[in-house]
C-alpha cells in the first residue's frame, strides 16, 4: 500500500505538471513552480520513507494513518499546484519570501527531530515496532518543547507552499482537512506510546504540548 502510494506521487506530479504547463503556457512563474515542487517532493518522499530505521519501512505494517496523511499531503499538493496553473494568480515577492521562511523553518525542525531521534526514527507510528533498536522516550532537540515536531513540521510544509505560491483555496483545505488528519495521527500514536512506555509517558504529556510550545515555561 506504501509502495502504491509512492508510485502515485511519482506518476501524478510530474504528469500533473507537464500537462498543467502545456495546457497554460501563459502562467507567470510556472517553471520555477514546477521545479521547486519536483525538488520538494523528491525530499519528501526520501526523507520520510527511505531514511526511517525501521526493518522493511516501505510494507504496510497496519498503520493506518500514516496512509492517510500521506494521502492527504499529496493531495493537498496536487490543489495547491491546480490552484497556482489555473487562478493564475503569478508570483508575489512578498508571499514567496514568506513562504520560503516557513517551508525552511519546517525542514529545519523535521531534520532536529530526525537527528534527535536517531536510531528510532520511523515513519509508521501504530502497530509491532519494527525498529532494531530498544524504544527509549526521547525527550531532547524539538521533543523538549512539543511532542510531535515532525508532524507540525509536515504542517508548516503545506502552509507554507501555499503562501508562497499564493494558493489560498488550498490553505483552506489545508486547514479544514490535513491539519485535523494529523492531529489525529498524533492522538493514536500516543495511546500506542502509553502502553509502550507507560507512566513516563503520561508525565511527559502532562508536561509538554501537543505541537505549539509554550512561550513561557515554567522553571
Amino acid at each position: 500500500m506504501i509502495k502504491l502510494l509512492l508510485g502515485m506521487t511519482g506518476v501524478s506530479l510530474p504528469v500533473g505538471l507537464v500537462y498543467l504547463n502545456v495546457s497554460y503556457p501563459d502562467v507567470r512563474g510556472r517553471i520555477f513552480f514546477s521545479v521547486v515542487a519536483l525538488v520538494i517532493a523528491s525530499v519528501k518522499i526520501w526523507e520520510s520513507f527511505f531514511t526511517s530505521k525501521e526493518k522493511k519501512a516501505l510494507k504496510y505494517h497496519g498503520d493506518w494513518t500514516l496512509i492517510l496523511t500521506s494521502f492527504l499531503y499529496l493531495l493537498a499538493g496536487l490543489f495547491i499546484m491546480s490552484e497556482f496553473f489555473i487562478l493564475n494568480r503569478g508570483l508575489n515577492v512578498y508571499l514567496i519570501v514568506l513562504g520560503a521562511i516557513i517551508v525552511i523553518c519546517a525542514a529545519t525542525l523535521r531534520r532536529l527531530s530526525i537527528v534527535a531521534l536517531g536510531n528510532q526514527w520511523a515513519i509508521h507510528a501504530l502497530g509491532e515496532s519494527k525498529l532494531f533498536s530498544k524504544h527509549i522516550l526521547t525527550i531532547k532537540g524539538p521533543y523538549k518543547y512539543i511532542r510531535h515536531p515532525i508532524y507540525l513540521s509536515y504542517i508548516m510544509d503545506l502552509v507554507g507552499l501555499s503562501v508562497l505560491f499564493g494558493a489560498f483555496y488550498s490553505l483552506v483545505f489545508i486547514i479544514m482537512v490535513n491539519i485535523p488528519s494529523y492531529l489525529s495521527r498524533a492522538r493514536n500514536e500516543e495511546k500506542s506510546s502509553i502502553r509502550r512506555f507507560g507512566p513516563e509517558y503520561a508525565v511527559y504529556v502532562a508536561k509538554t504540548p501537543l505541537m505549539l510550545p509554550r512561550i513561557f515555561r515554567k522553571s
